[in-house]
């Protein structure tokens, strides 16, 4: 019985309708569920990727549940109004509220341009990093491997 009600409670989340990223990667693809942290597989094809993550999953359930730890909900599940609160000091306010006058835009508004256009900044900065840091990592693989002497004046070896 107690088996039962363990697997009944794993199917639960199994059964949740968590996202899944796909992307290529070399000859095969790799795929991460982002609300289950460190749950990842990869696959030579689309769908053995995709089942191989489902597996991963499971897996990555069972285990939280046997540690303990909390299985969170899909995000896509989640209902956003809209509305935040948010405590910002006094000059600040002001500040802001006199910039939104000078556009002649409400405080609402400008927050809300500031907050996106910020959230666009910071997704084009970590775009970039991962770039770099994906072929600055290939390169370090690919000259530490033939351990050239190269390498060694770069410092990377």
């Amino acid at each position: 019985m107690k088996n039962e009600k363990k697997m009944s409670k794993i199917m639960k989340y199994v059964e949740m309708n968590h996202s899944v990223q796909v992307r290529p990667d070399g000859k095969g693809f790799v795929a991460t569920i982002p609300d289950l942290p460190g749950c990842i597989s990869q696959g030579d094809t689309y769908e053995e990727v995709f089942k191989m993550i489902l597996d991963a999953k499971k897996a990555w359930i069972e285990s939280a549940l046997s540690e303990g730890e909390s299985i969170s909900e899909p995000s896509e599940d989640k209902k956003f109004s809209g509305k935040i609160l948010m405590r910002i000091p006094a000059q600040l306010h002001e500040n802001l509220t006199i910039e939104a006058k000078k556009q002649g835009i409400s405080l609402n508004h400008y927050l809300s341009y500031l907050l996106a256009k910020e959230h666009e900044r910071e997704k084009v900065e970590h775009r970039h990093q991962l770039h770099y840091h994906k072929h600055d990592h290939a390169y370090r693989v690919n000259i530490v491997g033939k351990k050239t002497e190269g390498a060694w004046r770069r410092g990377i070896a």
